[in-house]
């Protein structure tokens, strides 16, 4: 049974980061407004007691128009909500048992595991340079995932490959992690699953 380990990985440029959430929520709160003045621009196209009059080309159209306003800025209004919500977002490696669970931290607060592996099915680790890397990649089979967001490791940190195989697919994890991580993994799984030249 392994002990239980976390690896934090922390965002390097933040302030990009809040530049872009800024960004995002600004045109969410625009698509809010454009939403609320066409409540206004509803009572305006007439209707027959009440009721939509479809029957006049004239109306049709208004509706069709008001439907695709309303629509559209409900759209972008929820989307860029959303996407600022995701636009700081950080990842958390956590060794517990027998699994690795990658979880991403989104604002610093929502939390949503990405993916729960068994260490027993990593059969090769390494640094994302090497030809071993680039030999799995080469599979048109293999899924690969990104559980980092930085274009630069933090410090301390640097740039590793998990390759796993189950019953459901087989992948290639990309990860920034220190010693202590790969090394946790080493003790589930034997000196086997580091690729050759690993040390070099």
């Amino acid at each position: 049974m392994n002990e239980f380990f976390e690896e934090v990985v922390p965002l390097v440029n933040n302030k990009k980061a809040l530049k872009k959430r800024a960004i995002y929520k600004y045109i969410s709160i625009i698509g809010i407004v454009f939403a609320i003045i066409g409540l206004f621009i509803a009572p305006v196209i007439p209707t027959k007691n009440g009721i939509f009059d479809c029957s006049n080309p004239i109306n049709l159209l208004n509706y069709l128009f008001l439907f695709l306003y309303f629509g559209t800025f409900i759209f972008i209004a929820v989307f860029f909500g959303k996407k600022s919500n995701k636009t700081i977002c950080e990842y958390d490696y956590i060794i517990s048992g027998d699994n690795v669970a990658f979880t991403a931290v989104y604002n610093g607060s929502s939390r949503k595991v990405l993916n729960r592996v068994s260490l027993k099915s990593i059969y090769k680790l390494g640094k994302i340079d090497s030809d071993s890397y680039k030999k799995i990649v080469a599979n048109p089979m293999v899924k690969t995932y990104d559980f980092t967001v930085n274009e630069t490791p933090c410090e301390s940190k640097k740039f590793f490959y998990l390759a796993y195989k189950n019953s459901l697919e087989h992948a290639v994890l990309h990860v920034e992690c220190d010693e202590k991580f790969i090394i946790a993994i080493i003790k589930s799984n034997g000196k086997d699953v580091v690729e050759e030249g690993y040390g070099k």
